[in-house]
C-alpha cells in the first residue's frame, strides 16, 4: 500500500515541505508486510503506523516553518538599521509595551484613525468581492462542473485571498481604535492597549503566513497539478520545494508569539507594524515568483496543456500591489528624522498609499481566482 496516499504526501526524504490533506481514518492502518517498502526512492519500514509517519511529517513541517520564522524575525529587527542607520536609531527604540513620556509618540489625530477606518471599509469590500465573484462563477457552471471546480481550484484559493483582506481589515480596525481612544502615555501603559496593539501587530505578523499559504495554493493549482506529461520532472521538483500549510502556520505562529512577548514593541507603536511588515518579505517574494511562473508557464508547457490564462497586466498588477508598500519602510524613519511634517499628515499619506497597494492586491487576487474558475 502507498503510505503517502492517506495524507497526500510524497514519502521521498528530500521532500521537506509537506502538503497535507487526506483521510484521517487511514492513519491507523499498518502495512501488510512487516519488513520494508521502497516508495519513490525512499525506504520505509512497513511496521511503522501511518499515524506516526503523519505526525512526524507534520512536526517537521511546523519546525521548518518556526525556523524560517526565527530567521525572518531576526532579519526584521535589523533590516531597518541597515537601510537607514541614523534614522532607525532615533525611531526604533525598544519598549516591551512599557512607554515613557520622553520617547513615546502615538498620533491621535482624526487624520490617522479616519483613514484607518476607511481602509477597513475597502478591505471588507474586497474580501466580499472575492468571495461573491467566486460563488457567482461557480453558479454559472453546470452542477457537475461546479463541484469539480470548487473541489480542485477556486474555493480554497478564494478563501485564502479573502482571509488576507480580512486580516488587513483586522489590523486597521484595531489601529483606528487605538489612535482614537488611547490618547495619553498612561492609557497606553494599560493592559487594554497592550491587548489591542498585540492584535494589530499580530495581524501584520499573521498576514505573512496567509500570503505564504496563498502562494503555496497557487503553486499547486496553477503549476504542479496541471496536466503536462512533458514537464513532470520540473513539476516534481517544484512540488518538493513548495511549503505546506503547516509550514506557514509555524512561520506565522512564531512571529505572532514574538509580538505577544513584546519583542517587537517600540516607543513609537507604529514602528512595531513596520518591523512586523518586514517579516512578510519572504512569503511576499515567493507569491510574486509563483504568479510570474503561472503567467509565463506556457514557455515550458504546451499551449494545449495550459488551463489558466493570466495576462501580463494581471501579473504586473499583482506584483506591484505586493511590492509597493515596501517603500514606506525607509520613508517612515527618514520622514520622522529629517523632516518636520506633522505625524498626522504622514499617517494619512501612508494609509492612502497602503490603500492603493492593498486595493491592487485584492483586485488582482480576485482576477486570479476568476482565471482559475473559468479554466478548462
Amino acid at each position: 500500500k502507498n503510505i503517502g496516499s492517506c495524507y497526500g504526501w510524497s514519502l521521498s526524504t528530500s521532500s521537506l515541505f509537506l502538503r497535507g490533506g487526506g483521510s484521517s481514518s487511514a492513519s491507523i492502518e499498518l502495512l501488510e508486510n512487516p519488513t520494508s517498502s521502497t516508495n519513490g526512492g525512499s525506504i520505509v519500514p512497513k511496521f511503522i503506523p501511518m499515524s506516526l509517519i503523519g505526525i512526524f511529517r507534520s512536526v517537521l513541517s511546523i519546525s521548518l516553518g518556526v525556523t524560517a520564522g526565527v530567521a525572518a524575525y531576526k532579519f526584521s529587527l535589523y533590516f531597518p538599521f541597515l537601510l537607514t542607520p541614523e534614522a532607525a536609531k532615533a525611531t526604533y527604540i525598544p519598549a516591551s509595551y512599557s512607554y515613557n513620556q520622553e520617547e513615546s509618540l502615538f498620533c491621535n489625530s482624526a487624520w490617522s484613525y479616519a483613514t484607518d477606518y476607511g481602509l477597513v471599509a475597502v478591505m471588507l469590500y474586497l474580501a466580499n468581492k472575492i468571495i461573491a465573484n467566486n460563488s457567482s462563477n461557480n453558479d454559472d457552471l453546470s452542477r457537475e462542473e461546479s463541484i469539480k471546480t470548487r473541489s480542485i481550484t477556486t474555493t480554497r484559493l478564494a478563501h485564502r485571498a479573502c482571509a488576507l483582506m480580512l486580516v488587513y481589515a483586522t489590523q486597521f480596525s484595531g489601529g483606528g481604535i487605538a489612535h482614537q481612544f488611547f490618547t495619553t502615555v498612561e492609557s497606553r501603559n494599560t493592559k487594554g492597549f497592550r491587548l489591542l496593539w498585540t492584535i494589530v501587530v499580530g495581524a501584520v505578523c499573521a498576514s505573512g503566513g496567509v500570503i505564504g499559504a496563498l502562494a503555496s495554493e497557487l503553486a499547486w493549482l496553477g503549476i504542479i497539478s496541471q496536466d503536462d506529461a512533458n514537464n513532470q520532472s520540473k513539476k516534481a521538483l517544484l512540488g518538493r520545494l513548495v511549503p505546506s500549510d503547516l509550514f506557514w502556520i509555524g512561520y506565522g505562529g512564531l512571529l505572532v508569539a514574538m509580538c505577544i512577548s513584546g519583542h517587537m514593541s517600540h516607543q513609537r507603536p507604529a514602528a512595531d507594524t513596520f518591523v512586523a511588515g518586514v517579516s512578510q518579505a519572504p512569503p511576499t517574494f515567493f507569491l510574486m515568483a509563483i504568479v510570474a511562473l503561472i503567467g509565463t508557464a506556457n514557455s515550458w508547457r504546451n499551449d494545449a496543456a495550459s488551463t489558466v490564462a493570466l495576462t501580463m497586466k494581471d501579473i504586473l498588477k499583482c506584483n506591484l500591489g505586493f511590492v509597493m508598500n515596501s517603500c514606506l519602510l525607509p520613508t517612515y524613519a527618514l520622514s520622522l528624522y529629517r523632516t518636520n511634517i506633522p505625524v498626522a499628515y504622514l499617517n494619512a499619506s501612508f494609509h492612502t498609499w497602503l490603500c492603493g497597494c492593498y486595493s491592487l492586491q485584492g483586485l488582482s487576487l480576485n482576477q486570479i481566482v476568476q482565471a482559475f474558475s473559468i479554466s478548462k
